[in-house]
Parts: C-alpha cells; sequence; structure tokens
C-alpha cells in the first residue's frame, strides 16, 4: 500500500519566523499512517536513499536550530 499526501504547513502566531526553503523532492518516511495502525520498519525500505544517516544528522541540527528559534515564543490562544 501507498499513501501519497501533499500539503502546506501554517504556522498560526509565528509569522516572524523566517521562511524557510524546502526541496520539493522530501519525502518523510512514517512508520505509520495514523496512531493505533500497526508500523512498519522504515529503514528496511528499498526504496530509500543510501545516505539516510546524513539526512538524519541534517534534520536533527535543523530540528535544534528550530527548538532554539521558538524558545522564546508565547502561545497565540486561536478562537473557536
Amino acid at each position: 500500500r501507498v499513501v501519497m499526501i501533499t500539503m502546506q504547513k501554517d504556522l498560526p502566531g509565528l509569522s516572524n519566523l523566517p521562511t524557510l526553503q524546502v526541496s520539493s523532492s522530501v519525502v518523510m518516511w512514517w512508520k505509520r499512517v495514523f496512531k493505533g495502525d500497526e508500523g512498519i520498519d522504515v529503514s528496511a525500505i528499498a526504496d530509500r536513499p543510501a545516505n539516510r544517516g546524513a539526512h538524519a544528522d541534517a534534520w536533527k541540527e535543523a530540528h535544534a536550530q528550530f527548538k532554539e528559534m521558538i524558545k522564546e515564543h508565547k502561545p497565540v490562544e486561536i478562537p473557536q
């Protein structure tokens, strides 16, 4: 089975964040589609790039930079 989802992420209340350029070829490998679904071992998928370790390191660094950037962010209440 294959599920392909295309989405754009908006960050309400975080309009002061710099625009990040993301390649249109970004692929996220999830071990399950929905919470409660049976997971799979995504490292066993044959089509995954061989240099995924470098990508994982880049992701960790980007995540750390993002957390640093938003650490002073104050939550914004969204009216219902």
